[in-house]
């Protein structure tokens, strides 16, 4: 995600874009926003979180994505100054 957001900002900044949809997974939303605001915080940023079309299977490993993007989380969390000021 970090990278991703690197690479959105290349993009954002190329086209002079202002505000923007962030379009991802529901349960990925708080670190996908988290990386993109900290390489954009100028820009407005709009959260467009998707539901799984397979709800049911993602139910059954719904603590397993928990666990996983709870801890991508704090890393991501603890690295704030970190990245905020690559370009």
């Amino acid at each position: 995600t970090a990278g991703n957001a690197v690479e959105t900002r290349k993009w954002v900044k190329g086209e002079k874009i202002t505000t923007f949809h962030l379009v991802t997974s529901s349960y990925h939303m708080p670190r996908a926003y988290q990386e993109v605001s900290r390489v954009l915080p100028e820009t407005t940023i709009i959260q467009y979180p998707v539901l799984t079309k397979d709800f049911e299977n993602w139910r059954g490993r719904f603590w397993t994505l928990t666990f996983s993007e709870y801890n991508k989380m704090l890393v991501s969390w603890l690295n704030l100054n970190k990245r905020s000021s690559d370009e």
